[in-house]
């Protein structure tokens, strides 16, 4: 809206369109291992950058904004505005989902233990972490779930053992009159959940619409089962993310 024009390298179509994005005064990374690429840039051909971390944390969704929003000499945005709408949309799925069990696995976002943090903060009932890995970003999350939920099971899909998950926990919660909905894919493959949220590192959604995007497809999970199976094993062309 300020008239800067952004470019994603996801969406080139073309050799020529990619070798255009040279000409770009900034660069934007979201995932801490491409730090290195970016500091390559700089080198060759001069471009800055900034980070905007995959945070589910609001205050540093904010900051992050700010600070790109400096860089660029952009006004700021109503912060606020946006933060009461991210909350407000994150009431009206929990009003639908009640204590139905949520499953969250590493594959849906970077930082999945900021997701748990913010989602348990908001009354919503986390179950299970899958997880192999834990980025910088996620280790103040993980101080404040082992002192808040030390009981929240934490488990490993590389792990041999997970080779033996039976898969029937999401047909066992059916019989209490639950429903398991799982965030990501390898959380609705260890439970066999169907009600289930298909993202994969955030869907490129990012800050507080990535909040209101997730609060829309929770209840989207809730009321509507998916075919699963024919959806996880697609990874490549024809992925929604």
């Amino acid at each position: 809206s300020s008239g800067i024009k952004v470019n994603d390298l996801a969406s080139c179509t073309d050799y020529d369109e990619y070798l255009a994005m040279r000409n770009s005064c900034l660069n934007i990374y979201s995932l801490p291992n491409a730090k290195y690429c970016c500091e390559q840039l700089k080198k060759k051909l001069n471009q800055d950058f900034i980070y905007l971390p995959l945070t589910w944390n609001m205050k540093k969704i904010k900051e992050s904004l700010k600070n790109l929003c400096i860089y660029l000499n952009l006004n700021l945005p109503d912060f606020n505005a946006w933060e009461t709408a991210a909350k407000n949309s994150l009431k009206k799925a929990i009003d639908v989902i009640g204590d139905n069990p949520l499953y969250i696995d590493y594959s849906a976002t970077t930082c999945y233990l900021e997701l748990a943090k913010l989602l348990l903060e908001t009354g919503f009932n986390v179950q299970v972490i899958y997880g192999d890995i834990i980025q910088p970003d996620d280790k103040d999350a993980l101080e404040w779930l082992k002192a808040n939920t030390p009981e929240l099971p934490f488990r490993a899909t590389k792990d041999f053992h997970s080779r033996f998950v039976s898969g029937d926990e999401a047909e066992l919660a059916k019989l209490s009159g639950k429903k398991i909905i799982a965030i990501g894919q390898k959380a609705a493959y260890f439970t066999g959940a169907t009600n289930f949220v298909n993202m994969i590192e955030n869907n490129g959604t990012y800050g507080f619409s990535a909040i209101e995007t997730l609060s829309d497809m929770l209840i989207d999970a809730y009321f509507n089962e998916k075919d699963v199976p024919n959806i996880i094993q697609v990874k490549a062309w024809g992925c929604s993310a």
